[in-house]
């Protein structure tokens, strides 16, 4: 299995969406105050699993910051 592979099943599993949907439906807010859409890793989780779904590794983020930081 490649790294992308692994990734995509990271993102793809039911524990991911539980823990981005948490995050999300507290209302919360992107460090620049707007309304969150997403969430990111803080921290390079590197492909381990334990920082993968670390919630101090989660952070809310805006539209415009979720593209800044995929780019």
């Amino acid at each position: 299995m490649t790294e992308r592979e692994k990734h995509s099943r990271m993102y793809d599993s039911n524990l991911w969406r539980a823990l981005r949907l948490g995050v999300l439906s507290r209302g919360a807010k992107c460090k620049c105050g707007a309304d969150a859409t997403d969430v990111v890793h803080t921290h390079k989780h590197r492909g381990c699993w334990a920082a993968f779904i670390d919630k101090n590794n989660i952070a809310p983020v805006c539209a415009e910051h979720a593209s800044v930081v995929a780019a």
